[in-house]
């Protein structure tokens, strides 16, 4: 029976009560031996980039982190030991940065989010008498290829045979993967995402439960455009160019990871299980426009407000009529009609108005 693979990110076990409804989850929807891709809980990334930054100055100080999951570690259980040595070895890394360490010494302070949210969901899982562990990623064989471009070798034989040979839940820390001379190496934000398709992909596992802090992919960031509507469904090459487009719902390596090996999707909201999410896969969509994003655009000063959509570049009427939307409210529109992507073309606007432009655009295309 192939192994179902799922993906927790940091508010899935960050959360008020998130770490036991990913137990409860595992417990209940996994089968007898899921395996659990994880993030550093909620808070811990941007923790340990402030403790970093500090380091650097000149001043090391790691305490801040152990006591940022000690309430999570006594709710499941975690020996205090294993946060005590977590704590340590967290310490030791900004030590070598403070004594300039660099892009090295930052990786291997960053990794210990990933590495201390794994052993509280095994100890999570033991708790309520599952059998769990913590995979290791070097002896998965997750590696990079490409350090510049983090891209990952594929996994192979060694990696199916240790998965297989696990006797219960598998634990593993996400966005982490060791570089061509086995030191740590982390793969960017979302990076998590990236490990679960991985580990998919190598044991053939038809789809990936991505669990992240949003009802699903929407028509334009909810948080921006209160009458944004969630899709129930999109293609990879929509997925892939939403994340190109600057949207951190899901990793760009990801999506196109995803596509190259079939493996299908479903994000899932980690507080609102009972939303059904978005399924990304083998979808194809109506012709027109699907979805919006902002991102970074090539002029100083501005955004690019993507427009995501099969045959877009097509339409030249199309976007003439967004022009006008803009100029109807004052925002100036610095280059239209740019090709991004197989299925995006981006209209470059000032980075004050962004915001605005996506909520007339969204106004023009969706709530008409």
């Amino acid at each position: 029976m192939r192994r179902r693979v799922f993906k927790f990110g940091g508010a899935s076990l960050g959360a008020a009560g998130g770490l036991e409804r990913a137990v409860d989850h595992l417990l209940g929807e996994g089968g007898e031996r899921p395996v659990a891709v994880v993030s550093a809980v909620q808070g811990a990334t941007d923790l340990l980039l402030g403790l970093i930054e500090n380091a650097e100055r000149g001043r090391v100080d790691a305490s801040p982190f152990s006591a940022h999951h000690r309430d999570l570690a006594d709710e499941v259980g975690l020996a205090s030991e294993v946060v005590g040595e977590a704590e340590r070895g967290l310490r030791m890394a900004l030590a070598a940065c403070a004594e300039g360490g660099g892009g090295r010494g930052r990786d291997a302070a960053l990794a210990w989010g990933e590495l201390l949210a794994a052993e509280l969901l095994v100890a999570g899982l033991l708790r309520r008498g599952a059998s769990a562990a913590v995979g290791d990623i070097g002896a998965l064989g997750l590696r990079v290829t490409n350090v510049e471009g983090r891209a990952l070798e594929p996994g192979g034989a060694r990696t199916r045979s240790l998965v297989e040979e696990a006797p219960g839940a598998l634990v593993v820390p996400g966005f982490l993967a060791l570089d061509e001379e086995g030191r740590l190496i982390t793969l960017g934000r979302q990076g998590s995402d990236l490990t679960a398709v991985w580990l998919a992909a190598a044991v053939g596992a038809p789809e990936v439960e991505l669990h992240k802090p949003v009802r699903g992919v929407h028509t334009a960031d909810p948080d921006l455009v209160p009458g944004a509507g969630r899709i129930p469904a999109l293609s990879w090459g929509a997925a892939f160019e939403l994340a190109c487009c600057g949207a951190r719902v899901l990793h760009r390596g990801a999506a196109k990871l995803a596509e190259q090996e079939r493996v299908e999707l479903h994000l899932l909201s980690a507080v609102e299980p009972a939303v059904s999410g978005t399924r990304v896969g083998a979808h194809v969509g109506c012709e027109g426009p699907e979805m919006l994003a902002l991102g970074p655009a090539q002029e100083p000063g501005a955004v690019e407000l993507c427009v995501i959509g099969r045959g877009l570049q097509e339409r030249e009427a199309l976007f003439q009529s967004l022009g006008e939307t803009l100029r109807a409210q004052s925002i100036p529109l610095l280059l239209s009609r740019r090709a991004l992507g197989r299925e995006s073309l981006g209209l470059s606007v000032p980075q004050v108005d962004g915001a605005r432009a996506l909520r007339a655009i969204h106004a023009e295309l969706f709530e008409q």
